[in-house]
């Protein structure tokens, strides 16, 4: 049976929670700008559904209702 080295081992193991801390910020921030991204999607997708629920209360106009109705017969 082989000794084992627990300095190297623990230092191997250290190594490799650093490298793993030192990716984490950037997966973070890769998943956060996806998110956003998402978020930003799914706002504009609403925004435009409501758009295009409000449009007719906006356009119409009374005037033009009553200027047909007023206007003189030939």
């Amino acid at each position: 049976m082989l000794p084992l080295d627990i300095t190297a081992i623990d230092q191997h193991a250290r190594h490799l929670r650093a490298a793993d801390m030192q990716r984490n910020p950037d997966r973070m921030s890769a998943q956060m700008r996806l998110y956003g991204q998402l978020l930003a999607a799914s706002l504009l997708t609403g925004l435009i559904s409501l758009s295009e629920i409000l449009r007719p209360l906006f356009s119409w106009n009374p005037q033009a209702a009553f200027s047909r109705r007023h206007a003189p017969q030939p």
